[in-house]
């Protein structure tokens, strides 16, 4: 019997000795690499090394380039829950230093309640000042440290067109609107891996950590912007928009040889520093290139450009002005009643912006061809400027073929286009009939000292020389003596054309009370430099755009004269 009770136990023995060296076996050679590959999964860390994100740049005419965009040091606050040792006053003082609301600061509370968390962050691109406070205060699990973050030093200046650093779906940092999104992968560069090991407590020791790749910056990237006219662009559209009380506006401004976007201001604007604060999303869009519209009497030079060139009218040829039109059973009027039942010329058409005149000058073209040159002008298709969410406008009810769409068509109804569509079309009639492929960036300068540069780009010649050259003279009558006449400026010859254009119902048909008020113009007039445009929905306390939109293109005119030194070009007895 006792024998029998050892021999069981000492097989008890062998067979557990017998599993246990099984099992090291399995541990130690079976499943080595399994196991190995675990503890080196808790040993070492492997991460994605961020590269510095390339700046964005502008430049003035002397050279001088200024910083719209860059990389910078920028405290940041964070808290170990799990250290916190007075959870009231922490809150106190987080709340006091970063004005916080009571939702905030509820959620935040919450979430440093949190006994067993040991990180939480909470606030970045904090204030020296901010930083300074919480430091001071030396609270138990609220710390200060500092992170990269991008910056944009002149705060909402150009804001539409650099657009801002945000997040993805994902969680990731990225571009998002403007510049930002649409050079995202040249100026976010390529990332590095770094290996390291870490402690017992998970902590990554720098002395055992190593890159295996090094991080390639991004490129930074020069802008055709100048930072001073892009100032005075914007202040005055800032001071027609506060003045008038707009729902919306833009001002740009185009070289005309070159197609380099100079200046290009919306409202509203924003702080991209501060997008977040934004309360309406809308704001981020670019008016001037996303939001198409009704132009309106700005339109009738492209009208009258495809008449002309078609040699269907001269300047002088003259029509009978009845002051309305029936078509279809609607009946078109001019706004201006004094010249009804007088002969006009087509000088008198865009001087005086009579409707009537624009149909005529279509109906002389013939609806195929006038339908022709505003394709060669661009509308209906994108201008192609690096910007996202760039508009196409629409002259699809032209397809249709029904007379009275090329009727309305003829002074700017029924048809849409962007801010930068009509600027760069009238800017085809300033440089000769030669249409610009417009551009925002100069040049990119990668980080391996390699530079990418962007010469001028033609589209397409769209009229004659000849036809340009006369159309210019028609809208400099328009600035001398016609609705254009708070832009003229003693010494030069500057040619422009007003629009006030109605804006169509939302979802029902008709147009609004509102009216969008537009100026389209270049000088000087036979050898222009520059073209703009300037555009305000909706203006207060203004009937017409020569009181509102005109002035702020003077504006912008006397100081372009003045910074780019741009001499006389006519005597001052023609004045």
């Amino acid at each position: 019997m006792k024998l029998s009770r050892l021999h069981f136990l000492f097989l008890g023995f062998i067979a557990f000795a017998v599993v246990l060296v099984g099992r090291l076996f399995s541990l130690q050679v079976s499943d080595y690499g399994t196991f190995a590959a675990f503890a080196r999964g808790q040993q070492y860390v492997f991460a994605d090394l961020t590269p510095e994100r390339g700046a964005i740049l502008g430049r003035n005419r002397s050279g001088e380039e200024s910083v719209f965009a860059t990389m910078q040091d920028l405290p940041l606050v964070y808290a170990v829950p799990r250290d916190i040792a007075d959870h009231e006053a922490t809150m106190t003082l987080l709340r006091d230093v970063l004005m916080l609301s009571e939702a905030d600061a509820a959620e935040l509370s919450e979430r440093l309640a949190r006994g067993d968390d040991p990180y939480e962050p909470i606030a970045e691109r904090l204030s020296e000042g901010m930083a300074a406070r919480i430091r001071e205060a030396a609270l138990p699990g609220v710390h200060v440290s500092v992170a990269r973050a991008r910056v944009y030093p002149q705060a909402s200046r150009l804001a539409h067109v650099l657009g801002f650093v945000g997040f993805d779906a994902n969680g990731e940092k990225r571009g998002v609107y403007g510049i930002e999104a649409w050079y995202e992968a040249i100026l976010r560069g390529s990332p590095g891996k770094l290996r390291g090991e870490r402690d017992g407590e998970g902590r990554v020791l720098e002395a055992f950590s190593q890159s295996t790749a090094s991080p390639v910056p991004g490129a930074d990237i020069v802008l055709t912007i100048d930072p001073h006219i892009q100032y005075r662009a914007e202040k005055a559209l800032q001071e027609a928009a506060e003045k008038f009380k707009v729902t919306g506006g833009s001002a740009i401004v185009v070289e005309v040889k070159t197609g380099a976007v100079v200046a290009l201001a919306s409202v509203p604007t924003f702080d991209p520093n501060n997008y977040g604060s934004v309360k309406d999303v809308d704001n981020y869009t670019n008016d001037a290139v996303s939001i198409p519209y009704e132009p309106g009497s700005i339109f009738k030079p492209i009208t009258m450009a495809a008449a002309l060139d078609t040699g269907a009218v001269t300047p002088e040829t003259t029509f009978e002005n009845t002051g309305r039109v029936s078509l279809n059973g609607y009946t078109i009027s001019n706004v201006l009643t004094q010249y009804d039942g007088r002969l006009m010329t087509m000088i008198d058409v865009l001087r005086n912006s009579l409707n009537t005149g624009a149909i005529f000058a279509m109906q002389q073209a013939g609806q195929d061809r006038f339908l022709k040159y505003l394709e060669a002008f661009g509308f209906g298709s994108v201008t192609g400027i690096e910007l996202p969410g760039e508009s196409t406008g629409s002259i699809a009810n032209l397809y249709t073929g029904r007379e009275i769409n090329f009727a309305t068509a003829s002074f700017g109804q029924g048809v849409t286009a962007t801010p930068l569509q009509m600027t760069m079309a009238v800017g085809a009639i300033a440089n000769g009939g030669t249409l610009m492929q417009p551009h925002v960036v100069s040049e990119i300068r990668n980080p391996d000292g390699t530079v990418e540069t962007f010469p001028p780009a033609s589209v397409r010649e769209v009229i004659s020389s000849k036809t340009a050259r006369q159309l210019a003279a028609m809208m400099v009558r328009v600035v001398d003596d016609g609705s254009g006449y708070a832009t003229k400026i003693p010494g030069y010859s500057i040619a422009g054309k007003t629009g006030t254009a109605q804006i169509p119902k939302v979802g029902s048909s008709g147009y609004e009370s509102s009216h969008i008020h537009s100026f389209v113009g270049f000088f000087p007039a036979f050898d222009a430099q520059y073209v703009l445009l300037t555009k305000l929905d909706r203006p207060q306390g203004a009937r017409y755009a020569e009181v509102s939109a005109v002035p702020m293109a003077r504006d912008i005119i006397e100081y372009l004269i003045t910074y780019a030194g741009i001499p006389p070009d006519r005597p001052l007895s023609e004045n």
